[in-house]
């Protein structure tokens, strides 16, 4: 038995190799040629002695600094290798060679979130298998195209909430607090579950918790200085933010473009944080119970603003803790399968992320979208994918409830679903991705 599954092991490893190393060289995207670009150019002005002059520099060449300090430092120093090479052989490093080498670093903190997210899982359900994990992870659209084909580094901040929750599950509310701060120094969008995981602190050790607070706020608050005092120009604000007002239905609401920094997410954040502190006080919710609101409150912020589709990669780890805490189950597998064809498929129909809100598809008929349009219009055939592909995400948290519901009343479910029918449908959905892959290489 252990030898079988030692072979398992080895063929589920080398099937998210295979699938990744795809993903790495035969993909790319604008973002991760900007981001290797941020690196390589944050490295020139430390060796021209033009540090301060690093925003100034990327303007120049068109490509404003609109990611953080830290976001940059920290793939500068990724980079630092390749670049030392081609310094020291005198070789003209690529931008391919930096994007690829960048690539393959995420591929690294993707195996390192999935570890994490495999400890918070395992938590609840003992049996569940790593390897499964992993193969589920990495079988998704959403990881391979954005996170490692597109190069894009949210996987850093995703890899860090996981890491924090799971210092919150162990108790070290300290190193939550810290690796929380470094969280948000990435994205704005983790503050949702750090908010209400404070909820829960406070509701546990009263006052004291407050400096769990001012823990989080240390780094977020260093990179600003940073920011502000070592650099010129480094304004990431004018740069971020929610612009198409014509679909975006909270800069309607507001009436005036709201910046991702200043947006209604750290309102959404605190009215959770009371919510929150309220009901685990009176132990009417459950730690799950956070993660499930946590994940369909990210669904419901994307879907009501202008919004990536990488943005999704921070509810994929909340949707996958709280799929798996009772197992591998069909409903559970066909619920990822039915989510990746519907990315896969928008993908294919679309020339670009969701840039448009789903109340924006809907409401703004001045614009290219008017819901009247017989389904057979195929140019708008996007908006029609898109819609479904958000509905899943609803599904996976309706999911979840009814299996707790279920559970709580000891309701015992009428038929067992066999196991081996789930294992199928696991490497199912990582065909779909890998199929849908290579159709694309072999057609561009």
């Amino acid at each position: 038995m252990n030898l079988l599954r030692s072979k398992n092991k080895i063929i589920i490893f080398a099937l998210v190799l295979l699938i990744s190393l795809v993903s790495v060289f035969f993909f790319g995207g604008k973002d991760g040629e900007d981001i290797a670009t941020w690196a390589a150019t944050l490295l020139d002005s430390i060796s021209e002695l033009r540090l301060r002059e690093f925003a100034l520099m990327c303007n120049d060449m068109g490509l404003p600094t609109n990611y953080s300090a830290f976001s940059n430092i920290i793939c500068a120093i990724w980079l630092l290798p390749v670049y030392l090479i081609g310094i020291i052989f005198h070789v003209n490093v690529s931008l391919f060679v930096y994007c690829t080498y960048l690539k393959i670093g995420i591929v690294i903190v993707n195996f390192i979130a999935v570890h994490f997210l495999y400890k918070s899982i395992s938590r609840y359900n003992k049996d569940i298998r790593e390897e499964t994990v992993y193969l589920l992870w990495f079988s998704f659209n959403l990881v391979q195209q954005y996170s490692i084909g597109n190069g894009q580094i949210d996987i850093i901040g995703i890899c860090l909430m996981l890491i924090a929750l799971n210092c919150y599950f162990e108790g070290r509310y300290r190193a939550f607090s810290l690796i929380a701060g470094a969280c948000l120094c990435f994205k704005v969008f983790p503050i949702i579950l750090i908010a209400m995981v404070i909820a829960m602190l406070v509701a546990d050790k009263g006052i004291k918790a407050v400096r769990y607070l001012i823990y989080i706020l240390i780094l977020p608050i260093l990179q600003l200085v940073i920011e502000k005092v070592v650099f010129i120009d480094y304004d990431i604000a004018q740069y971020v933010g929610f612009e198409y007002s014509n679909s975006n239905f909270i800069d309607r609401l507001f009436e005036h473009d709201i910046n991702i920094s200043v947006s209604p997410i750290i309102l959404v954040s605190v009215i959770l944080f009371v919510l929150v502190y309220l009901l685990y006080k009176y132990s009417l919710i459950n730690e799950l119970d956070v993660l499930a609101v946590s994940a369909l409150t990210y669904c419901l912020f994307f879907i009501m603003v202008r919004s990536h589709c990488q943005w999704y990669m921070y509810l994929l780890p909340l949707i996958l803790i709280i799929g798996l805490y009772k197992g591998v189950t069909v409903e559970y597998m066909l619920l990822c399968l039915g989510f990746n064809v519907t990315e896969i498929v928008y993908n294919s129909v679309s020339t670009d992320s969701v840039d448009k809100s789903l109340y924006g598809y809907f409401v703004d008929n001045t614009g290219y979208f008017d819901y009247n349009v017989p389904l057979s219009k195929v140019a708008h055939a996007p908006e029609y994918v898109a819609s479904i592909f958000f509905a899943f995400m609803f599904l996976f948290v309706i999911y979840y409830f009814v299996v707790r519901i279920r559970t709580a009343k000891n309701i015992v479910a009428k038929r067992v679903t066999p196991k081996a029918a789930s294992q199928v449908l696991l490497y199912v959905v990582y065909a779909t991705t890998l199929l849908s892959e290579i159709i694309i290489v072999l057609i561009y």
